[in-house]
């Protein structure tokens, strides 16, 4: 198991702010004219709802489309 709270004494203890850079993978489905536009409406829906993001301390920075293909009918 990996260690989550130090095991050190209280008083020999340093806070540290540490920055961290997160990422996942996610599947949207659109309807769109190209695939330009549909690039577009999704990162336009993820960074819309960032709010709950925002709330638990993180930040969307950089949104990349991985893959991008028709869907079959």
């Amino acid at each position: 198991m990996t260690i989550i709270v130090s095991k050190a004494s209280a008083y020999k203890l340093t806070k540290f702010r540490v920055g961290i850079s997160i990422e996942y993978y996610k599947e949207m489905s659109v309807s769109a004219l190209d695939e330009q536009e549909a690039k577009e409406m999704v990162e336009a829906r993820i960074r819309d709802r960032q709010s709950a993001f925002q709330r638990l301390g993180y930040h969307i920075g950089d949104v990349e489309v991985i893959n991008i293909e028709k869907e079959k009918k």
